[in-house]
């Protein structure tokens, strides 16, 4: 049997001398406590997806999809109107089967980054491509390049 609390700390320990050696000049405290939210966001998430019977989908968001906060999150939390600009992360879901159907929960949102004026004035139209990056179980999943 796996001892989850060594474990964790084993995890949380390399973790952080990992990246303190990519980021020398930042404070290992503040590494660390990253690290650690990251390790049990992760935990979390493991105990959440073996609980019960469930599908799991991620979605990448599109460039000019608009901003919803019941999915997405946004890094400046004060402009949460526009489009999004880049997805950097995507939002996870979980479908539990129901008697009429599927339920669809937001395990984990996703994180963009919102157009501003200042970045789109040398933009004209949308050049991007859609192209399927992943066949899952539920489809294909699609972005743009």
């Amino acid at each position: 049997m796996i001892d989850v609390q060594l474990a964790r700390q084993v995890c949380i320990d390399k973790l952080t001398a990992l990246l303190a050696a990519f980021l020398p000049k930042s404070d290992p405290r503040e590494i660390q406590a990253g690290v650690v939210k990251i390790i049990d966001k992760a935990i979390n998430l493991k105990r959440n997806m073996t609980a019960e019977f469930a599908v799991y989908r991620c979605v990448m968001f599109d460039r000019g999809n608009s901003f919803d906060p019941a999915t997405m999150e946004h890094l400046d939390e004060d402009d949460t109107d526009g489009k999004i600009l880049f997805c950097t992360f995507p939002t996870l879901l979980r479908y539990i089967p129901q008697d009429r159907g599927w339920m669809q929960m937001v395990v984990v949102k996703a994180s963009v980054l919102l157009e501003r004026e200042e970045d789109m004035s040398h933009i004209s139209g949308n050049n991007a491509v859609e192209r399927p990056i992943e066949e899952t179980a539920l489809g294909v999943v699609y972005t743009q390049v």
